[in-house]
This record gives structure tokens, C-alpha cells and sequence, in this order.
């Protein structure tokens, strides 16, 4: 029995400033697999690689990368295609084998496309105020110490 899994499971997550993110496939069977990507555009995105072969019990990874003129589109999806297949040939094997008998994947799986703003840097603002708290957190605390001192001293005078 198959037991492959792909994270992230539903959706890719691409941040503006990169353009690109990865998935992993993963072959946690027995079982040699190939595998092939599929999208609804693909002119819009470059998919490598597209199709390999995953030996049992490892994973692959692939990187999905957005066209320089491609605005991304929730509706965009991904299909990945799994085949049973002897890791020990090669992939120009599997691709033949994809070629001439059209076989059907014994494991097919979506994923959607979604398209982050890039993160808020840090802002220098925010720093500098967590630093002056602890500046004045540590001074508040110096005046406590200090008054307790006092007291003390006062009280046994």
C-alpha cells in the first residue's frame, strides 16, 4: 500500500520577496514511485523538477518559481501525480513509460497557490522601545532596590 504525503498538504505560501517557495513529496512506503507536477499555468510558474523518481522511504523536493510577469491567483493549482515505478530505472525510462502507455496514477493529490505580502520587517521603532523598557524596567527596579535600602537603613537607626 502507497503512503505518500506532501507538505505543506494544501497550499504552497510564496512571499513577494522571493517568488519561490518548496514542497516535499514524501515515499513513506515499500514501494518505488514516480512522480509528475502538473499546473493550470504553466507558463506562470517553473516547476523543478517536474517529474522524478522517489526511492522507498525518502522524499523529493520541489521548488515552485513564479515568472517574472505572473500575478498569482488563488485559483492557480498544482497536481501532483504518483506512479508506481521501479526507482532502479532511469527517468528518461519513466518519462518513456509516461509516454507510451498512458497509465493512470495510483495517487494524485492538489495543491493551491497563496500569495504572501512580505512580512513586516521589524520595525527599528518597535526595537527601540522593547529596549528602552528594559532600560527603564532595570532603573525602576535600581529606585525599588535603592528605597528598600533606605527603609531598612531607617528602621534600624
Amino acid at each position: 500500500m502507497l503512503d505518500i504525503k506532501v507538505m505543506p498538504q494544501t497550499t504552497i505560501r510564496v512571499k513577494r520577496n522571493k517568488r519561490s517557495s518548496t514542497f516535499v513529496v514524501q515515499n513513506n512506503s515499500m514501494e518505488s514511485v514516480g512522480y509528475k507536477i502538473k499546473t493550470t499555468k504553466p507558463r506562470d510558474y517553473i516547476v523543478r523538477p517536474n517529474m522524478g523518481l522517489i526511492v522507498p522511504m525518502q522524499q523529493a523536493e520541489v521548488e515552485v518559481t513564479l515568472s517574472e510577469s505572473t500575478v498569482p491567483d488563488s485559483s492557480h493549482k498544482f497536481l501532483i501525480e504518483i506512479y508506481r515505478f521501479d526507482w532502479r530505472r532511469s527517468l528518461n525510462d519513466f518519462k518513456q513509460y509516461l509516454r507510451s502507455s498512458l497509465p493512470k496514477p495510483c495517487w494524485t493529490s492538489r495543491i493551491g497557490i497563496l500569495y504572501e505580502e512580505e512580512e513586516e520587517r521589524i520595525n527599528k521603532e518597535t526595537v527601540e522601545c522593547s529596549e528602552d523598557r528594559g532600560v527603564i524596567t532595570f532603573f525602576v527596579h535600581l529606585y525599588i532596590l535603592f528605597n528598600v535600602f533606605y527603609l531598612f537603613y531607617r528602621f534600624f537607626e
